[in-house]
């Protein structure tokens, strides 16, 4: 991120101590910002699940379970995971974008 993108994103969230008021901006910043992304979102943890929190994008999962999909994958083990696949060959692959 550059130096001016990154003023212009503390600047849209400093003065702000709502969560998902800061979680709803980030994702539309991301989306505004940024090229060849198709969604930009958060989930958040909660009784033992990803519960999907603010977003922009296609529809998306509203519950993950911990044992699904990247998201999942990414949750249960606390690292992040990088695709070097096709989405469809991951087992327990949660496919959202057909």
């Amino acid at each position: 991120m550059n130096d001016l993108l990154l003023k212009q994103y503390i600047g849209l969230i400093e003065c702000n101590n709502e969560e998902i008021s800061i979680l709803a901006n980030t994702s539309a910043f991301i989306m505004q910002n940024f090229q060849d992304i198709s969604w930009a979102g958060f989930y958040l943890f909660k009784n033992n699940e990803l519960i999907l929190g603010p977003f922009q994008g296609k529809i998306a999962c509203t519950n993950i379970p911990l044992d699904k999909g990247v998201c999942g994958k990414a949750a249960s083990t606390r690292k992040t995971v990088i695709v070097k696949v096709k989405k469809w060959q991951i087992p327990r692959f949660i496919n959202t974008d057909k």
